[in-house]
């Protein structure tokens, strides 16, 4: 299997299995884009479906996410300009590690995985370190792919993993299931080496708080948001806490219910309903120094169109494009019948 690049290829974002992923919704978005902006802050980057879109475009992208693997997947993908996985990479993160943690071992094992999965990712896990910044972060982004690759329906909000991996019929399905994670990952490897690439600017990937990064960001021209929608499985923390919990590796939280979700979690105000208005007023006012404003939203979340058009019209123009779904796609109500909306600021 060839890892690198033997011959120029175009770039191509990998697929992506996320609630909530714009991933079929980035040439309408793109196309929505007000053309005259040189800078982009992709402020809820999630797996960077709409940040690597405008990287393609030639355009400078600041990329945040407040959980790590996500800022990982943007700093690979995004902010990373050349530096790809090779077979010496793969052979250094499957050696045996004897110091290596147990972590995922204690917290996983007959969760999400037998227990040599689980000793595997926790052996992988102390080998990352040996890697430097931008080829962890894409390690990092290929594993968390391999994970739902693995888990199935793509989150960790269920505990169906294993019975689905004994499941014949499933299995012939979904071979994913029941194969080991180092062959799935190496299978995924060319895909995202494909995906790196440099289109001349400075791009930067950040793990915060985005209400506490907005206001800070200068020389941007575009604002994205893409934020939970309350009311329509808003909680990503519980969806994908295993690769939180993977990349973090925690030594300070406690594992609780079924899936073993870590507390206490990382706070925003972006998840409950008592929260999300005052949550929307104050991150419009932070953005005040951005020209334009693109917002993804729903019909079926909280609070509804009407409000969010007047929370953004005490500070832009604004205008409201529809997108209908077809089918179901999984996440952020994302049922046919259902709408999309693109709420498009400008000063």
């Amino acid at each position: 299997m060839e890892l690198g690049f033997s011959v120029p290829q175009k770039p191509k974002m990998p697929p992506t299995q996320y609630l909530g992923s714009k991933e079929r919704l980035v040439p309408w978005i793109l196309s929505v884009a007000p053309k005259n902006v040189a800078c982009v802050f992709d402020a809820f980057s999630g797996t960077s479906a709409v940040g690597y879109q405008f990287k393609l475009r030639g355009l400078q992208v600041f990329s945040n996410d407040i959980l790590k693997a996500n800022y990982h997947i943007a700093k690979a993908l995004v902010e990373n300009p050349s530096e790809t996985l090779t077979h010496a990479d793969l052979d250094l993160l499957f050696k045996e590690n004897r110091k290596r943690g147990d972590l995922m071992e204690r917290a996983f094992t007959n969760v999400f995985f037998e227990r040599d999965q689980a000793a595997f990712l926790d052996n992988f896990r102390a080998n990352v370190e040996q890697l430097e910044a931008y080829k962890r972060s894409l390690a990092f982004a290929v594993m968390c792919r391999a994970l739902t690759r693995k888990v199935t329906v793509g989150h960790f909000a269920h505990l169906q993993a294993l019975n689905y991996s004994k499941n014949p019929d499933r299995v012939r399905r979904n071979p994913n299931l029941a194969r080991p994670l180092q062959d799935i990952f190496a299978e995924l490897v060319p895909l995202y080496n494909q995906a790196i690439f440099d289109n001349g600017k400075q791009n930067q990937a950040f793990c915060a708080d985005t209400l506490e990064l907005v206001g800070k960001m200068k020389g941007v021209d575009l604002a994205y948001f893409d934020p939970p929608y309350v009311g329509r499985h808003p909680d990503y923390q519980a969806f994908y806490h295993l690769w939180e919990t993977f990349v973090e590796y925690w030594h300070d939280k406690e594992f609780r219910n079924g899936t073993r979700m870590y507390y206490p979690r990382k706070k925003t105000g972006f998840v409950l309903k008592s929260e999300i208005i005052g949550s929307f007023e104050r991150l419009f006012k932070l953005c005040e120094g951005i020209p334009y404003w693109l917002i993804s939203y729903n019909d079926q979340s909280y609070p509804d169109r009407a409000t969010i058009l007047e929370l953004i019209a005490r500070h832009r123009r604004v205008k409201v494009l529809d997108y209908e779904y077809q089918n179901d796609y999984g996440g952020k109500g994302t049922r046919k019948g259902t709408k999309e909306f693109l709420f498009l600021a400008e000063p």
